[in-house]
């Protein structure tokens, strides 16, 4: 008898215990916080702005345009001369140096260095000697002949050209070409200089603007190089 009853208690206590272990077991797992979601679906959304971006599209390379050049001292096809802004044109006439660049496509001209302006290019020194007609002239270098021109004569020579305040007109050095100028074509002033020199001889001319084609620009001043005589006046 007396061991049914401790049998009885035994089995009585380990109930006890076990449900007060339950008990425990469930109170920690309630004071337990949420683990935090690490999902990356659930997190909050980001207040950072999001900047589309266009997808790169091969760069085509740029072909470079052809530079054409128009060179005076070269004339192009169709034409024999190119001197003082315009050139020849073979069988006749003339074009200015825009209309030549037009028709070649040109978009750049090669201008060959110009002779500065002498220190005297405003007005004549007081050592130059002048005229009745108001031309002043000096020489520079003196000739080897006594031959000079007359009216009549065509001759080749080396002429440069300015204004009184230093702006070049022209210049047969820069293109290393003499001109050849018949006298009966060109104005009073240039005449009377060339008429002045003998062959050789190199002269500056200060021509006043009454005596030139354009008596609005005022003086100019030459320095003419008398080469030669091409065609002399014919004998009667």
């Amino acid at each position: 008898m007396l061991n049914r009853v401790l049998t009885g208690l035994a089995l009585t206590l380990l109930f006890t215990l076990g449900a007060c272990e339950n008990a425990q077991k469930k109170e920690g797992a309630k004071e337990k916080p949420p683990t935090e979601a690490t999902s990356t679906s659930d997190s909050a959304p980001s207040t950072t702005p999001q900047v589309k971006t266009k997808p790169e599209t091969a760069k085509q390379p740029t072909q470079s345009q052809e530079i054409i050049v128009f060179n005076p001292l070269k004339p192009p096809a169709g034409y024999t001369n190119c001197h003082h802004n315009h050139c020849h044109l073979v069988g006749g006439g003339v074009e200015s140096y825009k209309q030549v660049m037009e028709k070649m496509g040109a978009t750049k001209i090669i201008e060959p260095p110009k002779p500065p302006a002498p220190a005297d290019v405003a007005s004549p020194p007081e050592d130059a000697t002048r005229t009745a007609s108001g031309l002043s002239y000096k020489l520079l270098t003196a000739g080897s002949s006594t031959t000079k021109p007359t009216l009549k004569s065509t001759v080749v020579a080396h002429l440069n050209s300015w204004s009184t305040d230093g702006k070049s007109l022209s210049s047969t050095s820069a293109r290393k070409r003499p001109a050849t100028i018949p006298l009966q074509r060109v104005f009073k002033g240039l005449q009377e200089a060339f008429m002045l020199m003998d062959v050789g001889s190199e002269y500056r001319f200060w021509i006043p603007g009454n005596l030139t084609r354009r008596p609005d620009r005022g003086m100019v001043v030459f320095d003419i190089q008398l080469i030669r005589i091409s065609q002399p006046p014919s004998k009667p």
